[in-house]
């Protein structure tokens, strides 16, 4: 989590938490830590300024095998940050969500890590082994997460921020496949690159 201050106030905030399996402190870190920045309201509402930024990922638009919880998460936190924002409408307060596609990140070993877990107690030990497969070889063409912060610094300094900001590989276009993709043609095809 980042803030910026001013004159010793909190004027804005921005939390990121990544979750990829662990169900209940996964949970807890990737909403409930966010929500953190929540803290700074009563400053922003009394002096009618602010912003809140967080980041959540372009896997709120659609889930894949083996990431159920981590979509979820993200989607939870979006959704809590378009609830925040309607609420605080003519209050001054701005809130963003920033939704990164891929980016060269902590959390792809961290997955990589619990896919190599959990494939030893399941009996599908084949799709767990394209996955790690997929995921190792993903990283090759993900951004660099310096484009994530740039991100945050633009809304934080926009003049009129956008409620979204989609930034980086695959963003738009999951975002277009939600919206225009039937779900059993979605659910088809990811199952065949999945090799369900």
């Amino acid at each position: 989590q980042t803030y910026r201050r001013r004159a010793g106030r909190l004027e804005s905030g921005s939390g990121s938490a990544g979750v990829t399996g662990r169900l209940r402190p996964g949970v807890l870190l990737d909403v409930d830590g966010t929500l953190v920045v929540h803290q700074a309201l009563p400053w922003m509402l009394e002096h009618r300024q602010g912003r809140i930024v967080n980041v959540t990922s372009s896997a709120v638009h659609s889930s894949t095998p083996l990431t159920g919880w981590y979509s979820a998460c993200k989607a939870a936190l979006r959704q809590l940050n378009d609830s925040l924002r309607v609420e605080l409408v003519g209050c001054g307060v701005d809130v963003i969500d920033i939704e990164p596609g891929g980016y060269r990140t902590g959390i792809w070993e961290r997955a990589i890590g619990e896919l190599k877990d959990r494939r030893t107690v399941t009996s599908r030990i084949e799709v767990y082994d394209r996955a790690i497969c997929r995921v190792g070889s993903a990283q090759s063409r993900m951004g660099d997460p310096a484009e994530v912060a740039f991100a945050v610094a633009d809304v934080l300094t926009a003049g009129r921020p956008p409620r979204h900001k989609r930034i980086g590989p695959g963003a738009d276009l999951l975002r277009l496949a939600d919206r225009v993709v039937p779900d059993r043609v979605w659910d088809k095809a990811v199952a065949a690159v999945s090799g369900l």
